[in-house]
């Protein structure tokens, strides 16, 4: 008897458990070539240290976030990041599929009348003489 009400309590915390923690799962693109997958983008709950990367698909999945409201952030060196906001309720299982734009350079006005034109350089050397 105190094995069986042992287990049925056991049981019932783990799927109380189970039942609040939501997941997050989706897709990343590039925007610019031909929607393919972004292989390696960091994927992370801002102010959490919940996180993960896409794999060679492009796909990614975060599992056992509890129920709230984040920002879900995905990064990509050379890429604009995006922060996308999210509210997460009970066993809630969010698909999120998007993409991102390559970064534009922003280049700044050069003035070339501060450059120095002298492109000379001075050599010194010293030979060994022998006795």
């Amino acid at each position: 008897m105190k094995k069986t009400l042992f287990l049925f309590f056991t049981c019932s915390v783990f799927l109380n458990y189970a039942q609040e923690n939501a997941s997050i799962k989706g897709n990343i693109i590039d925007l610019e070539v031909n929607n393919e997958p972004l292989i390696f983008a960091d994927i992370y709950l801002q102010n959490t240290n919940i996180s993960t990367r896409t794999n060679f698909h492009g796909n990614f999945e975060l599992n056992n976030v509890n129920p709230g409201n984040y920002t879900l952030v995905v990064r990509y060196l050379g890429y604009d990041t995006r922060f996308i906001p999210i509210y997460l309720k009970e066993s809630e299982r969010l698909e999120i599929n998007t993409g991102l734009s390559a970064k534009r350079p922003d280049f700044e006005e050069l003035d070339l009348d501060s450059v120095s034109k002298d492109t000379s350089v001075e050599a010194k050397y010293k030979t060994d003489k022998k006795p």
